[in-house]
């Protein structure tokens, strides 16, 4: 589980520099929002991931799940009762960024709790 762990959180970690990076010299909002979205979706798969195989599941981890899990379901109720597009984009990108970046903390915690325990030697 380790492994995933640390693959996971570079991917998050590199997609999101690289994102702020091109955002910041480029001005480049599309890519940033763009990427944006594939880390969420990253971010739904490696939560269903992580709440299959991870036991036990830090109380974070449950927090993070059901955060998401509510913005999701406000979203698409939103855009079932006829709220536009532009409007769900103008609250997506501020919740988008913070939903990154918790989530990125809270698998750098993890992984950090179970180097702790001393479950994982990564000598090569």
């Amino acid at each position: 589980m380790f492994a995933f762990k640390l693959l996971d959180t570079a991917i998050q970690g590199t997609t999101f520099l690289s994102s702020l990076i091109l955002l910041m010299v480029f001005d480049a909002e599309g890519y940033f929002y763009w990427i944006n979205v594939f880390l969420l979706f990253w971010i739904v798969i490696s939560m269903i991931f992580n709440l299959i195989y991870l036991k036990p599941v830090h109380l974070l981890r449950i927090i993070s799940t059901l955060f998401l899990l509510v913005l999701s379901i406000i979203f698409v109720a939103s855009y079932f009762t006829g709220t536009t597009i532009p409007r769900l984009n103008f609250y997506f990108k501020p919740f988008s960024i913070i939903i990154i970046v918790f989530y990125f903390f809270t698998s750098m915690f993890e992984m950090i709790k179970l180097k702790s325990r001393g479950e994982v030697d990564l000598d090569f």
